[in-house]
């Protein structure tokens, strides 16, 4: 039954995110960038209203009610990573638009076609009730941290390995260095794209946690299963290296148009700089299959030089 109606609910917000981002968004969802987002969605939306139940189990209307607007904050910044993963924007008041219509949806459009109405929050309060709740919540979390660590993991190691690069080329490895590169990751991942990493720790250490508190053993288990699950994606599912760098470069350009809106020159030029590095950086690697040295293999890389892991990393890779 579950499968069935979720199945309709991702169906139900595959044809609206495909018909109305354009009108409502200003951007066209394509029907792959559409079914992912009513996928990964409408589970992240699950999750918050099961988590909120829960811990809000004896005020349930409450709970749906902080469920669904947990759920709708986190569609809207889903339905932005995935048009800026498109070269293109959306505000995050369009992106909120867009997810109360895939909500709604699923209430007046899927419900009415699956014949569910009214049962469905009884359904709803019923699984709530379930004394396997909080294996649920593990479980499902577990699946989403397994889906993020590979942009996450991705994000990270091209942002540390561009700040190496792009360091003087005489630099030493003393604590002076270390924080130079630590603040060029920050210069270079501010913003949303440091969000990833932080969100895809937190919802591993919140799957781990609701596996400890079901069981001491379902804990045990949901810790090795994501640990290895991850890993699995992440070998799976990483880009090459100019696939997050594009992610990079265009935060990158945003910054510089919002600095010159804002008159603020000395930050300005400091990223027009920062741009022309990272496009000569796209350039060299544009043609290239490499993933994205890990933070070990970062450690062999000397300082300023932008073409050593072309030249090497394929044998090291």
């Amino acid at each position: 039954m579950f499968i069935r109606d979720f199945t309709v609910a991702v169906v139900v917000g595959t044809i609206l995110l495909f018909l109305l981002s354009k009108l409502v968004g200003r951007v066209q969802f394509s029907v792959s960038t559409a079914f992912w987002c009513s996928l990964i969605g409408h589970a992240l939306l699950s999750v918050s209203t099961l988590i909120t139940g829960v811990i809000f189990s004896r005020q349930l209307s409450l709970a749906l009610i902080f469920g669904l607007g947990v759920g709708c904050l986190l569609q809207a910044g889903l339905f932005q990573v995935a048009v800026r993963a498109k070269s293109e924007t959306i505000t995050a008041s369009r992106a909120v638009v867009l997810s109360l219509i895939v909500i709604l949806g699923g209430f007046f459009v899927a419900s009415p076609i699956i014949e569910f109405g009214g049962r469905g929050l009884k359904h709803v309060v019923s699984a709530l009730s379930n004394g396997n709740a909080y294996l649920l919540i593990a479980i499902g979390l577990a699946v989403i941290y397994s889906m993020l660590k590979p942009l996450s993991d991705g994000l990270f190691d091209t942002s540390i390995w561009v700040a190496k690069i792009l360091a003087p080329s005489d630099a030493e490895e003393n604590a002076t260095t270390e924080q130079f590169l630590r603040f060029g990751q920050a210069s270079l991942m501010e913003g949303w794209l440091s969000n990833v990493p932080f969100i895809t720790t937190m919802v591993w250490c919140l799957s781990v946690i609701s596996g400890f508190v079901y069981h001491w053993w379902a804990g045990i288990l949901i810790l090795l299963v994501s640990v290895a699950l991850g890993a699995l994606t992440k070998i799976l599912w990483t880009r090459p290296a100019p696939y997050y760098l594009a992610f990079l470069y265009h935060k990158m350009i945003n910054r510089v148009a919002d600095y010159r809106r804002d008159g603020d020159l000395e930050r300005l030029e400091a990223s027009e700089s920062l741009c022309e590095d990272l496009q000569h950086i796209m350039c060299l690697y544009q043609s290239s299959r490499l993933r994205p040295p890990t933070p070990k293999q970062v450690m062999n890389i000397p300082y300023g030089d932008l073409a050593y892991w072309l030249e090497c990393g394929s044998g090291r890779a």
